[in-house]
């Protein structure tokens, strides 16, 4: 397990992770074959990699992203690679990212909102009541009080024109609704139908909320 590590301007350039390149192709250099740990040649170094909390021979996976950085240890610079390493089945992935996939969805649903699950009982009220209104040419303010409270907002000034508002709006809603909910299905499908744990990483990473 190597990194390539450039001395002139003290960065790491390439990590290979588990394995050691058959070969590499080092500007000013030429091919180098095999490189071990500890190998240096011009401005170049392979330097050892280290997995800091890694369990020795296990599959990994981390939820919480890595963290890399250069250390002196042993008197020799080493890459080491920190992070929240755990050991999980491939259903346990699944499960992971399908309830990232729903939080997400959820998140916007709560922006459209501003920020308050409670609007959503406020749009089903105020729609029900808009529904009555616009069907009974007689309705009274006093008796719609959810509509009633948009009457002199501007552009409304009866109760008729506040429930015109509310059912335009719960349109708007039950569109961008549909919408999410269209992209968490199909993401949690394609998750849940995946065949391997960085397959699963790799459609979670791909989901695009870009059509709200």
């Amino acid at each position: 397990m190597v990194a390539l590590y450039k001395i002139s301007t003290n960065t790491v350039i390439q990590n290979y992770g588990d394995g050691i390149p058959s070969f590499v192709v080092l500007s000013g250099v030429g091919h180098v074959h095999n490189p071990e740990k500890d190998y240096a040649i011009g401005d170049y170094m392979f330097i050892p990699v280290i997995y800091a909390g890694k369990p020795p021979n296990t599959p990994w996976y981390t939820q919480n992203g890595v963290m890399e950085e250069l250390k002196i240890i042993d008197g020799k610079l080493t890459y080491v690679i920190t992070s929240l390493f755990n050991k999980k089945s491939l259903s346990e992935v699944k499960a992971i990212h399908c309830e990232m996939i729903d939080t997400e969805a959820n998140k916007l649903i709560l922006k459209y909102l501003n920020g308050s699950s409670g609007q959503v009982v406020t749009y089903i009220l105020s729609y029900l009541e808009a529904m009555e209104i616009v069907s009974n040419p007689y309705a009274n303010k006093d008796s719609y009080p959810w509509n009633a409270a948009k009457i002199g907002l501007p552009g409304i000034a009866t109760i008729q024109e506040a429930a015109n508002v509310t059912i335009s709006q719960m349109k708007q809603f039950v569109l961008m609704a549909s919408k999410i909910e269209f992209v968490r299905l199909a993401a949690k499908n394609a998750i849940n139908s995946a065949y391997s744990v960085s397959n699963v990483k790799l459609i979670y990473d791909n989901v695009s909320w870009e059509i709200l």
